[in-house]
């Protein structure tokens, strides 16, 4: 039979990775997609696919290089290519083959259909020739072809390489060499995958592999069940062959068949498998075993669960290989010596379920109670999070580690030895979360006080008794309190009082006539309750506080309620705008009566007339709160240098509530003053008064109120000196007259002013006249500034 069976796997192999491809329907995204997307394809610039469409490009560069930019939800290819779905990418052909690299860059790929039943080498690729798929994540996926068949790859050859991927959903082949990652690996390997799907076919099935010839496949698991109607299949492996390497695997799926079936590894045909543990359910007519179904290789460190898989024989055919265990064994910390022959601390880690690899773990959560209560059991949970988006508890098996003293833990429970704040570290293969926890004593609550509110109350009034709790303790707690009327349990309430806090609970007793009741709570007497015929109560009075009042802000109404009687009484308190109830109060009104007080809120502009019980509180008026704007300003056209001068503005509320605003004058950007005012509905005016400065010709204002500016503009009159030549002369006779060698212009006299006069009247010479044309030019100029 183990003859037969071996020609059989041989004749899958043959026919997976070699056999012809069938026509089909199909269509590729064209290159203009390829050249379109980001990135150049090279090692250092690799193509980023954000889309199913983009990932179907893949197929128009084969050598390239890739990466996932993003999460893609692939599940319109369940409609492309008239129901085919997505179209493998390339063909089981050797020159067709992928030789580039795709890293996922631990994103996933939702929902990617292939529907080809008469197709060779299915799978996200049909062929991985020498190149790398790595860090990607492929869940939800309804894969089915004709032979070899699998999630990732059809077929991976040539020293390609799958690393960090896994897969979820179902595979099938229609006819041979299924798995739940690759169908058929030759010469290659696999590490670090993991699979959850589904896989069937007639013959030679695996969990991850269908048939593995001289690869290696190592760091992986597989919890998907797998299902054959012929021969050959294994939880992780449907035949291993050519001297292959299977190690520090696991397997979980059930697994079924008629022949070569095992927990683990269908058929080991010389090759060697280690380091690995199965625990599926294994069902078959012939030829099964908890681990292989038929050995013809080596084996090292194997183990099975006896009670999961229901055998207790680990291989069933040809040599006798691993270990049976019981389930108790093989979980939690137990696993470390049931399982011995595995590497743990170093390969596989122990959970509270069974082990997992230590380099499937991802991530570690420890969540801790609120509250750590010194004298209570308390436990921490351990969650640990596995490649393929599986969890994991690890409470009890954790390394826990402790940043107080007083606290310590032990297999998730907590010890404790005095009370804080304590920081709590749970590490499982590597991996660790914290969590903070507080450690506080017990509840210790007790009543503080009791009341009979009202000792005489109306025969229609609940006689309210106050009870007050302390907790002296850290912890949170719960306390009965017991009202008991005259000697009998009337109500038992159960309170909740927060560590070293108080909680006041109001509890009330309706008598059911007129009459004396003896009142206790929790056995200590309030005295007596006298309950007397309904004494009669009104409202006095009703006031508003504040009007008017803005849209969206509050008020409040205060109204005075009247007892006629000598005993409190229940009163129901309407508060009515315009006629129409918007809040009531049910209120105990004492003997002397009782101020009872409504906020209400202005939602709209009006006038609103509110009334209390009847009693009118008057008109309350709701306007908006406007803003503050300066409607004009005044200065004066012109002002002395030195002298004094007003700047008045008015200012407008565009609401129809005073406003109050700050209102502040500078010039030049210097301030003046500042005044704050309140603006009324209808506006105000602002004055501000200042001296105009010497040194400039204007004056340049601005006023500004709020998000509001004016400005304006004042000249300065400044004093002018004006600059006059003079020019003195003695008059000495004979040397101011006469003709000749006098030096004098002819008929030049003295004028008696001092300036000189020529004969033909001007009395200036060149120079003089230039002078003073320059003096009276500086004093104009003066003047101006």
């Amino acid at each position: 039979m183990a003859t037969l069976l071996a020609c059989l796997v041989v004749a899958s192999m043959c026919v997976g990775v070699l056999g012809p491809v069938s026509a089909t329907d199909t269509s590729r995204a064209d290159a203009s997609v390829l050249q379109e997307m980001a990135g150049s394809g090279t090692q250092e610039d690799p193509y980023r696919i954000t889309n199913a469409t983009e990932l179907q490009a893949i197929h128009e560069d084969m050598d390239a290089h890739y990466v996932l930019a993003d999460d893609i939800d692939a599940s319109a290819t369940a409609d492309w290519n008239s129901g085919d779905g997505f179209d493998p990418i390339g063909s089981n052909d050797e020159d067709d083959g992928f030789t580039g690299t795709l890293n996922g860059r631990n994103h996933t790929v939702t929902g990617l259909t292939i529907s080809r039943e008469t197709t060779t080498a299915v799978g996200l690729f049909a062929l991985v020739y020498g190149g790398t798929v790595e860090h990607l994540s492929l869940e939800g996926v309804s894969i089915e072809g004709q032979n070899g068949v699998g999630g990732v790859t059809g077929a991976a050859l040539d020293s390609a390489t799958l690393e960090d991927v896994s897969v979820g959903g179902s595979v099938s082949a229609r006819k041979s060499t299924v798995g739940g990652v690759a169908g058929n690996v030759a010469d290659s390997a696999i590490v670090g995958a993991h699979s959850s799907a589904a896989v069937s076919s007639t013959r030679s099935a695996g969990g991850l592999v269908g048939t593995l010839s001289g690869g290696t496949l190592r760091s992986s698991s597989a919890t998907g069940d797998v299902t054959v109607t012929d021969i050959t299949a294994g939880g992780a492996v449907g035949t291993a062959a050519g001297g292959s390497t299977v190690t520090r695997i696991y397997a979980h799926g059930a697994v079924t068949g008629t022949a070569g079936i095992g927990g683990l590894v269908g058929y080991n045909d010389e090759s060697e498998v280690s380091n690995a543990y199965a625990t599926g359910a294994v069902t078959a007519e012939k030829e099964f075993g908890g681990l292989l179904g038929v050995n013809e290789g080596s084996t090292a460190n194997l183990y099975w669960d006896e009670e999961t898989t229901g055998v207790d024989s680990g291989v069933g055919v040809a040599d006798a290989a691993g270990t049976g265990v019981t389930t108790d064994e093989m979980r939690g910390a137990a696993a470390t010596s049931g399982l011995s022959g595995l590497e743990f601390g170093l390969v596989w880690a122990t959970t509270d379920d069974y082990p997992v690899l230590r380099t499937e773990v991802e991530s570690v959560a420890l969540r801790a109670p609120d509250q750590v209560i010194t004298d209570r059991t308390a436990t921490a949970t351990v969650r640990v999070s596995l490649a393929g988006g599986r969890t994991v508890t690890a409470t009890e098996t954790a390394d826990y580690s402790v940043n107080q003293s007083f606290l310590s833990v032990d297999r998730g429970v907590f010890d404790t030895s005095g009370t804080g704040m304590a920081d709590v570290t749970a590490t499982v293969a590597g991996r660790s979360g914290s969590d903070a926890v507080s450690v506080v004593t017990p509840p210790d609550i007790s009543v503080e006080s009791r009341s009979l509110r009202y000792d005489r109350v109306g025969s229609e009034t609940a006689a309210p008794v106050d009870v007050t709790l302390t907790n002296d303790g850290g912890a949170d707690g719960t306390f009965d309190v017991v009202l008991s009327i005259d000697g009998s349990v009337e109500e038992t309430r159960t309170v909740t009082v927060p560590g070293h806090s108080t909680t006041t609970v109001r509890l009330n007793y309706s008598a059911p006539a007129t009459g004396t009741y003896p009142v206790a709570v929790n056995g200590t007497s309030l005295g007596n309750l006298t309950v007397v015929e309904e004494p009669e109560t009104s409202v006095a009075s009703a006031a508003i506080s504040e009007s008017p009042l803005a849209v969206g802000n509050s008020t409040t109404i205060e109204a005075t309620v009247e007892n006629a009687g000598d005993a409190a009484a229940g009163h129901t308190v309407e508060l009515t705008a315009g006629g129409r109830t918007v809040a009531t109060k049910e209120v105990v009104v004492p003997a002397d009566g009782a101020t009872v007080r409504f906020n209400y809120t202005g939602e709209s502009v009006g006038e609103y007339d509110l009334a209390v019980g009847g009693a009118s509180a008057g008109t309350l008026t709701v306007a908006e709160m406007g803003s503050v704007s300066i409607e004009s300003g005044s200065v004066p056209d012109s002002v002395e240098a030195g002298a004094s001068y007003e700047v008045t503005v008015t200012l407008a509320n565009s609401g129809g509530l005073p406003l109050s605003s700050d209102v502040a004058y500078s010039v030049g950007g210097s301030s003046v003053g500042t005044q704050t005012v309140e603006v009324p509905a209808d506006g105000t005016t602002v004055t501000f008064e200042a001296t105009a400065p010497d040194d400039s010709e204007s004056i340049g204002h601005s006023v500004t109120a709020g998000d509001a500016e004016w400005t304006g503009s004042t000249a300065v009159d400044i004093e002018t000196a004006t600059a006059t030549a003079e020019s003195s002369d003695d008059g000495g006779d004979g040397d101011s007259a006469g003709d000749g060698d006098s030096g004098a212009n002819d008929g030049g006299s003295n004028d008696g002013d001092g300036m000189a006069t020529s004969g033909d009247g001007s009395g200036f010479g060149v120079g003089a006249a230039l002078v003073a044309l320059l003096a009276g030019l500086a004093a104009t100029r003066y003047r101006r500034q």
